[in-house]
Order: C-alpha cells, then structure tokens, then sequence
C-alpha cells in the first residue's frame, strides 16, 4: 500500500505536529510512505525522515503548469460537477469581485504538484488537512484526467463552522467558503475528524454522512515526559502555545493574569507563538504595566521542554477541534486550565479530576481556575498525575495504529 501525505509546510502548528507523530510511528512492513510539501519549509523539517519526503521535480514549465496559469477557475468549475454550483453561487450571487476574491485564494500552483507526485509516486491512497490549501489542491488535481485516482482521506482538524466565521470577515465570502467546503468534504472518499464535536459539526453543518466520518484524536509523544511539579512559591511560568490569532483568545488569558498576577507574584506567563495580532498583545501587557512579566517567545521548536518546565499551561481559545497541545501538555506533566470550547477540551478534561475546565469565554472563571492550580497544590498534584494516565489513550503508537487500520480497510473495500 502505498501512501502520500499532503501538508501545506511544516510550521509548529499541531495540524503538522500530529501528521509527523503519525508518520514517524507507522509500522511500515509493506506499506511504503511519502510526504508531500505545499513549500519547503518550516521548523518542524528536521523531525521528518528525509526519505520519507517525496522531491516533485521542476514542473514550471509542464503543460499542466501553463493549464493552470491561464484557465479561469470559473472554467474548471463549469466543467466539473462538485463545483459548478459554487462557481454559480459565487458569480450570480455575489458578483465577479467576490468570484475573484474566491479566485485568488485557490492555490493552482500546489494542485499541479499534487497532479505531479500522483503521477509519478502513483499511491493508492492520498491524505491531506486544511480545507483551501490541502483538500482543494488535492480535489482539483485527483479530479484533472488522473486515471485510476487514488483512495483521497481528508482530515479535519478543527471547528469547521467557526473557522470560516473566525477567518472570512465579509458575510459573503463567509457563504462561498462554506458551500465549497461542504462540496469538497462530500466529494471525498473519507473524512477523520479529530475529536466527537468535530464529527458532529460536519455532519450537522456541512451535511456530511456520519458513516463517512471516523473520529481519530490527535497523537501525543509520550517519551521522556517525566516532570516535578514545582513547590508552591518558586519561581516559574503560566504557558500557553498558540497562533496569535483571534481563535486563541490570548487577550483573555492576558486579561485574566493581569487580575490574578499580584497573587502569583513568582510566576511569569509565557506566550510560544506567532501571528498578526503580536504588537497588540505588547501594547495590551505594556498599558496592564506588566510587559516585564510576559514572554513571547514566537514560534518554538522546543515545545516538549517549555511543557515540562511549566507550572501550568492555559488554552483559552474560542474554538478548537481537537487541541493538541492540551494534551501534550497533560503528557509532560503541566496542569491544565481550559475553556470548555467546541470542540474537544470537553471530551479530554473531567474538571477537577484530571484538570480545569471552566465556562467557555468566562474571564473571571478562568483567572479563578488558573489561581486554584497555584494555591491548592495537593489537588494540582492528584490533577496532574491522573491527566498523565489518561492521556496515555492518545500516545502516537495507538493513533498510527487507528490510521493505518483505517486506510488499509478503505484500501481492502476499493481493491478486493
């Protein structure tokens, strides 16, 4: 069986995180694995196996490189039918500047090299994540005169719905997005949706048959995780890890240590991430006159070390699918406080068995929780020990397994 995995780049994103866990724990035997890259870059490149990257050779000048350049999308679309009524919707609907908008956004460059590797490498199964650079890339290429198409599994690693809300700020946009995503998720073969909400959301919100969607949780390295839980009063640090994007909510958990940061006088809060909204955090911690206590310590390729180094850990995101680095963080022994947003936290944290979950959005809830994990250090400690039995469930041996398991039955139900 041979298999190809598409990834957009290899950025510290758990997205890319939770394919290299996969992949660096598939027990090959006969199975022979490749991995393709949108771009060839990201700091995550040095934890892949170099023979398991799949080279695409110059394809600029291809005939299917000038197709692409010159064909409208509209064109493409008319003459397929999982999207001629999104080109319809788009350009009766709303008009040629949104039709352009939606245009400008479908990445043509990495669908011929998709379309390439296909050729070339020939697998019988392809899996791809993000829905505008990885699914759609993949839909066209598989969907441009590719004889005997491979077996196409798409992985769904967040909050469908509000991703789109989150991302797209005119309401137009939104619904074009919307509709192209529900054709692409109905026009794969498979769908593995990270976490139980996410299964639900795209059953329920994209009309995606249930029987279609298995549910597969994000992986989690468990070794060396040893830690110690710092006595109460040492020094340390409140860690959270992150896009610097409004899903995150980083304001609110800035927010809530600004309330509570005269209590914890001893603990800093540290911010690993990058993201647009950098310099407004810097000015919201300078206003708080706590600038001298907050870390942004941008996008880190030493995620396990900052974990057992930390107190605690924080997700205070808006949505989620299903948060890998909640329960990396459980692994590598940090207590967790988390919103309970859709979706995941829910199906991970049994509030105050194995962490904190507290009332999605609620400040005030959340700086209480953070501050209980510093102040009852013996419930923190019993929190923190039996979140690092439950998350064993999660291991990347066991999330490979499910994997491969899959994909060798939809491989069996396509060939025997």
């Amino acid at each position: 069986m041979k298999i190809l995995f598409y990834i957009k780049n290899l950025k510290a994103g758990g997205a890319e995180r939770a394919f290299i866990e996969v992949i660096n724990n598939w027990k090959l035997e006969h199975d022979e694995i490749k991995i393709l890259l949108g771009s060839d870059h990201g700091i995550l490149l040095d934890s892949v196996c170099s023979a398991n990257l799949l080279e695409v050779s110059d394809v600029s000048k291809s005939l299917i490189n000038r197709l692409f350049t010159k064909i409208k999308l509209g064109n493409i679309l008319s003459s397929a039918k999982f999207l001629k009524q999104s080109a319809k919707f788009i350009r009766d609907k709303l008009g040629d500047n949104y039709f352009n908008s939606i245009c400008n956004k479908i990445p043509f460059s990495r669908a011929e090299k998709i379309f390439t590797a296909i050729k070339n490498f020939k697998p019988d199964i392809i899996v791809s994540t993000l829905v505008e650079t990885g699914h759609l890339p993949v839909l066209l290429a598989i969907n441009y005169n590719i004889k005997n198409k491979p077996i196409w599994v798409a992985v769904e690693q967040n909050n469908t719905r509000m991703r789109i809300e989150d991302h797209y700020t005119d309401p137009i946009e939104k619904k074009a997005w919307s509709l192209i995503t529900k054709l692409v998720y109905n026009k794969c073969d498979h769908l593995i949706a990270v976490s139980e909400g996410v299964k639900d959301g795209l059953s329920k919100n994209f009309s995606v048959d249930h029987k279609k969607i298995s549910v597969i949780h994000n992986p989690v390295s468990m070794c060396d995780n040893e830690n110690v839980l710092l006595d109460k009063g040492s020094n340390g640090f409140i860690l959270s890890i992150g896009r610097l994007h409004s899903q995150k909510q980083h304001d609110h958990l800035i927010q809530a240590y600004h309330n509570i940061s005269n209590k914890i006088p001893d603990i800093e809060l540290h911010i690993a991430g990058s993201g647009r909204l950098l310099d407004n955090y810097k000015k919201m911690v300078n206003d708080f006159g706590i600038g001298h206590r907050v870390k942004f310590l941008g996008v880190r390729n030493d995620i396990y070390s900052l974990l057992k180094k930390a107190r605690a850990f924080v997700l205070s995101s808006k949505y989620e699918g299903f948060p890998l680095s909640l329960i990396e963080a459980m692994a590598f022994g940090s207590p967790v406080v988390s919103y309970d947003c859709d979706y995941g936290p829910k199906e991970i944290i049994v509030d105050g068995k194995n962490g904190r979950l507290v009332d999605n959005g609620n400040i005030v809830s959340l700086q209480e929780a953070i501050l209980d994990v510093f102040q009852n250090i013996d419930k923190t400690v019993r929190m923190r020990d039996q979140a690092k039995v439950d998350v064993i469930k999660y291991s990347s041996c066991e999330t490979a397994s499910k994997y491969k398991n899959l994909l060798i039955n939809l491989y069996a139900q396509k060939y025997n």
